[in-house]
């Protein structure tokens, strides 16, 4: 096995992705908030990842703290007010971000079927684990592109960008009747409120392993929490 490389060379590239990151978020239609980082857990990130700064993934982790797309999805950046990429040990995955009523997007690495580097996404509807048939990169420009209110349109509710925009980036919506139920399908039929991520994740996980044991083993202890 070689050596993990040094900070330097990763930070060091011929061509950084951050510009092709910003002209992302430049012409989105959407609202996109970039989370700042110190710079010691940006580089701290980068080095733990090893990936280099030509990556989207790079890019995000030594530029942000993560980005909040639409007050709905946050993904995962080089730590602050969210959890910093690969911060939290994970067998097979990494999780990139969560979104607003507690699903999870995460890279396959050896956990999920199929290629190494692909998305996935755990579903709160389902319980499952859903294989997005695309790469980190892909997402983004996906994503910001607009796609992301198509990927969502059977979750939204009259009014749910005023409650959206209320929530902290490491807050989350929890619905009851819950999304798994028959009647927690309509968003705008249940009830909501803003709760801390990590009890939000927290019931899905204990709902799953009760239910059929599908349930994501590492997913609560990755649960984005409230920082000073």
């Amino acid at each position: 096995m070689s050596a993990p490389r040094q900070v330097e060379d990763l930070v060091d590239v011929d061509r950084p992705a951050w510009p092709w990151v910003q002209g992302l978020i430049e012409k989105s239609e959407l609202s996109v908030e970039v989370l700042p980082v110190g710079p010691e857990s940006a580089r701290r990130t980068l080095h733990r990842l090893q990936v280099t700064a030509g990556s989207a993934l790079g890019a995000i982790a030594l530029h942000t703290g993560g980005l909040v797309i639409d007050n709905w999805v946050r993904l995962l950046g080089g730590g602050g007010a969210l959890p910093a990429l690969g911060e939290y040990e994970e067998v097979g995955k990494m999780t990139v971000g969560y979104d607003l009523l507690g699903g999870r997007f995460a890279l396959n690495g050896t956990a999920l079927d199929g290629p190494p580097g692909g998305l996935w996404y755990w579903a709160p509807d389902t319980l499952e684990w859903e294989s997005i048939d695309s790469t980190y990169s892909g997402m983004l420009e996906w994503f910001l592109g607009g796609a992301l209110t198509k990927f969502y349109a059977d979750c939204y509710w009259p009014d749910w960008r005023s409650e959206a925009a209320r929530a902290a980036p490491w807050e989350g919506i929890t619905l009851f009747p819950p999304p798994f139920t028959k009647e927690g399908t309509k968003a705008e039929g249940v009830r909501r409120k803003i709760v801390d991520m990590s009890l939000l994740l927290d019931l899905y996980v204990d709902t799953a392993r009760q239910l059929a044991g599908k349930g994501p083993d590492d997913l609560v202890a990755q649960a984005p929490a409230a920082r000073a």
